[in-house]
């Protein structure tokens, strides 16, 4: 009996010892921000880079680095549309969940990656400009976790704001990234009744990039008309405008076509994000197949609303396009 006795008491004890284990509170969840060309080149030291830009290009890439690296896992929300702190909604059935995608209605952005100094950090492209003049507000949560217990401690750091804004109006410029294929395969294409011309298909003629202009030249073979032409242009998140021709979308390609007279050499206006009215993007780009207006293909027509551009904005570029005939 006594053997037994003290077998259940070191049983308890032990258990004991086990339920008083707690999980320690992370020290800091703060974090900061570089554009990472310059937190690549100042990776020793950091205290030479340029950290937490308030204004950045939707184009630009950057890295997030925690500035403590005692906790288990860092997670930023970048506060843009499903990446918001806000909409997170944590479960206790998912406290394991360290990337805390919490049933898909936000994700954060985990820390992922050791540099050379032991920190953590992770690159990122943002995916959205912000609202006008409702900059992104960020945050940063920070994690010690205990996977045998499911018990975890977490603290946040944040808002941090950020804005994010497009200029990009590029239609053919070689390093574009809009450009897929670093200027080989032209986002372009011209159908001028059944024949199509592009930089690589010359049965029906060819077309050139017109720097001084700028804008395009199409050269077209003789007893083409070119007074009715389908013009096909992938410019990823640029928005056309054009007083000439009319315009279709297609939500399944990203893709619009320019049906216009080439005799008369019209005026394509690019506008970034930044230079349109917000949700005028979202109210023909985020529809999809099924949806009303959209065909079997995907072709919806496109408003070519230039009421829709942000008054003085400086964010859009003309580009003429001309048709000449082969001699």
């Amino acid at each position: 009996m006594r053997k037994y006795s003290i077998a259940v008491i070191a049983a308890f004890v032990i258990a004991g010892i086990t339920s008083c284990k707690h999980v320690k509170e992370p020290e800091s969840a703060d974090f900061s921000w570089y554009y990472y060309s310059d937190y690549s080149a100042n990776m020793i030291d950091l205290s030479k880079a340029s950290k937490n830009p308030k204004t950045i290009e939707l184009s630009d890439q950057i890295c997030f680095v925690a500035n403590d690296a005692s906790a288990n896992s860092y997670v930023v929300w970048t506060g843009e549309p499903g990446h918001a702190y806000e909409d997170r909604e944590l479960s206790d059935d998912l406290k394991k969940d360290t990337v805390n995608n919490v049933a898909k209605k936000a994700t954060g952005v985990a820390l992922s990656t050791r540099d050379g100094k032991g920190r953590f950090m992770k690159t990122y492209n943002f995916n959205s400009i912000s609202p006008s003049s409702s900059p992104f507000q960020m945050y940063c949560t920070a994690r010690n976790y205990d996977y045998e217990s499911g018990e975890y401690k977490e603290i946040k750091a944040g808002p941090y704001s950020i804005e994010v804004v497009d200029t990009q109006t590029d239609l053919w410029d070689m390093n574009d990234p809009y450009n897929e294929g670093g200027g080989k395969n032209y986002a372009i294409q011209f159908k001028i009744g059944s024949k199509k011309i592009s930089t690589t298909n010359k049965t029906g003629g060819d077309y050139e990039v017109d720097y001084e202009t700028p804008g395009i030249i199409v050269t077209y073979n003789k007893g083409l008309d070119v007074s009715k032409c389908e013009i096909t242009l992938k410019v990823n998140k640029c928005i056309p405008f054009s007083d000439q021709g009319t315009f279709t979308y297609n939500v399944r390609n990203k893709q619009y076509a320019w049906t216009v007279d080439l005799t008369k050499s019209p005026v394509l206006t690019l506008a970034s994000q930044s230079a349109v009215k917000e949700g005028y993007l979202n109210s023909y780009a985020d529809k999809a197949i099924g949806d009303e207006g959209v065909d079997s293909k995907g072709y919806i027509a496109y408003p070519n609303d230039k009421t829709q551009l942000v008054e003085g904005t400086q964010y859009t570029k003309d580009y003429t396009f001309k048709a000449i005939e082969a001699e």
